[in-house]
């Protein structure tokens, strides 16, 4: 084998592992929620939108987080799936 084969296969490696990664990170992000907080005065950024006892705002910030840190696993995915499939 040459190095161009296996640098064919790293890549494939990592571009599976990375897929994964962002697949259960976007998994973890539909589960994250911010519970309101106990009382009004101990939270300072200002209205509160809930519903359930689920404060909306900052459960959306959560999961904005989280699909962040998948779009970036899922960057490195495409671009080591990339590189493998143009090199010669």
């Amino acid at each position: 084998m040459g190095v161009m084969h296996e640098t064919k296969i790293i890549l494939n490696i990592v571009a599976g592992i990375a897929g994964i990664i962002a697949a259960l990170l976007w998994l973890a992000s539909t589960k994250v929620t911010v519970n309101e907080p106990d009382e009004v005065g101990s939270w300072d950024r200002g209205a509160i939108i809930s519903r359930d006892g689920i404060d909306l705002i900052e459960t959306a910030a959560a999961q904005t987080l989280w699909s962040r840190r998948a779009a970036i696993a899922a960057s490195i995915a495409a671009f080591a799936q990339s590189g493998a499939i143009f090199l010669p």
